[in-house]
């Protein structure tokens, strides 16, 4: 079990009482936190129960309405993110804030270039692309810092997220969900650092819902429930069960629902399918109602493949079959037509429009559906998306609330709740449960059971390969664009699926 390793325990944040109001829901209620040197905190919480709210009262985000913050001993207003910055506070969120328009090294350093000549603000390229270079093997990141940031997936951006935040000398480090999207080595490159600079006395808040990081690194939790705080535990003393009850105010059932036995009619079908470089040559067969799998180490082509599968980045070579049937697909649109849904891994700039509400959200890809004449039905398209949102649980006050409002597991529900109203024949989802609390993931599984067994198929890419082994039919693995390998259900564990996406052992 991981222990304290300052010499001194005065903490480095207290929050006290801390209160934060929107329209229709208080977000934090009297909420009390504290930070020791040399910690990782851990903060827990359903979807919506406060915990990003309470992070962005601390990085000035939000303006708490209510409450005391003291930051190193000293009380401070916090009118604007310079404050905490200033004082050595670093911020790592669940959604990304990299700009996409300016390379790696650039947006690693953005406003604390290292300057050449420093009275004429003159910056010194040749340091700042070789610390890039420097920080970026750190984690073991295969990128060229001069590569723009637009071009990476949203794993290699989320490196890039951490690698930032390491630039300045941080005391305090708080990580969203950074690992949402890291596979297995990624994250423990990312636990090393950790553990690393917690013998430096920096303190980390950390946020996560995958639960076996909590005992992996954390030393105490802070539990909110309905932006109320329901206590502060020791790791040691506090079992996951009786974790998740505190979470959720209740017992939790099985994760992993059963999956019925798919059909042996083929539904889609890939032939010797290419995107560039990023994958290459790819052949597979999807029944009806199954569930395969793929999944891979970062920049092994899952994503590149589900896009150029779903016409968002359309395929440079090979062959897409729906039911035996030859087909094209270039955009989202016409694969939509064929009865293809793409749910994205970045939802906050493809999956959902942050400044519309859910509804309009929901109504987008369905809108044809719901025009048939060219009047949208507005009763039907409200009575599918109140319908969707008690199914899921999306934590909103109505439906016409902005999706920018909403928690980032909240927002995953929403582009979920809208592409099952497509009612397609395939369903691409990448990421599925990226940021969602265990609630969410099983309500998620759920659904996907139900589209199982009236017939709907599902290629799901995930970077959990407990999930890939426990929600599909199949797993395949991916290693540089090519499928290297592929695991029927209950023939492979967590370890044989590594073996297999890093190329050693028997899959050499």
């Amino acid at each position: 079990m991981n222990q304290l390793n300052s010499t001194t325990h005065v903490p480095l944040i207290i929050m006290k009482g801390i209160v934060k109001r929107f329209p229709g829901v208080i977000a934090l209620n009297q909420v009390d936190f504290e930070l020791l040197p040399g910690e990782v905190h851990v903060l827990l919480g359903e979807n919506g129960a406060g915990k990003s709210t309470l992070i962005k009262v601390l990085s000035g985000a939000f303006p708490a309405d209510s409450g005391e913050i003291f930051i190193f001993g000293e009380k401070v207003t916090i009118e604007s993110p310079e404050v905490p910055l200033k004082k050595g506070l670093r911020f790592i969120y669940q959604e990304l804030n990299l700009v996409p328009q300016i390379d790696i090294a650039r947006n690693i350093f953005l406003g604390v270039e290292p300057l050449g000549i420093r009275k004429l603000g003159i910056i010194n390229t040749s340091t700042l692309y070789k610390t890039a270079s420097q920080l970026l093997e750190r984690f073991n990141i295969q990128l060229d810092p001069h590569r723009i940031v637009s071009t990476l997936s949203v794993t290699q951006q989320k490196m890039v997220e951490i690698a930032r935040a390491l630039v300045t000398d941080a005391r305090v480090i708080v990580l969203d969900e950074p690992t949402d999207v890291l596979e297995s080595t990624s994250r423990n490159d990312l636990f090393k650092v950790i553990n690393h600079l917690k013998k430096e006395g920096v303190g980390f808040i950390y946020i996560s819902h995958r639960y076996a990081e909590v005992y992996e690194l954390g030393d105490r939790v802070t539990i909110l429930r309905d932006g109320k705080n329901v206590g502060t535990f020791s790791i040691r003393d506090l079992t996951l069960e009786t974790m998740i009850e505190k979470m959720i105010g209740g017992k939790i059932g099985k994760q992993y629902p059963s999956l019925p036995t798919p059909q042996e009619k083929i539904i889609l079908r890939l032939e010797n399918f290419q995107k560039g470089t990023a994958v290459l040559g790819i052949d597979f067969m999807l029944r009806k109602g199954e569930i395969l799998g793929i999944t891979g180490l970062m920049g092994a082509g899952k994503t590149e493949l589900a896009r150029a599968i779903a016409g968002v980045d359309p395929p440079t070579s090979g062959n897409l079959y729906i039911e035996d049937k030859k087909v094209t697909v270039r955009t989202p649109e016409e694969a939509i037509r064929h009865g293809i849904s793409f749910l994205t891994e970045n939802r906050k700039t493809e999956g959902v429009i942050l400044d519309q509400s859910l509804r309009n959200n929901y109504g987008l890809p369905n809108i044809n559906r719901l025009s048939p004449f060219g009047l949208v039905k507005i009763k039907k398209m409200n009575d599918e998306i109140d319908f969707y949102m008690k199914e899921l649980t999306i934590k909103a006050p109505h439906r016409f609330t902005l999706a920018g409002q909403l928690s980032g597991g909240n927002q995953q529900k929403l582009v979920l709740a809208k592409w099952l109203g497509t009612h397609a024949k395939v369903i691409l989802f990448d990421e599925p449960t990226r940021g969602i609390d265990i609630i969410g993931r099983r309500e998620v599984y759920r659904i996907m059971q139900e589209l199982l067994a009236e017939g709907t198929s599902i290629i799901m890419f995930t970077s959990d390969y407990a999930e890939a082994m426990e929600m599909s039919h199949r797993v395949m693995v991916m290693r540089r664009g090519k499928i290297v390998k592929e695991f029927p259900r209950n023939t492979a564990s967590e370890d044989d699926i590594l073996k297999a996406a890093i190329g050693v052992g028997e899959f050499r």
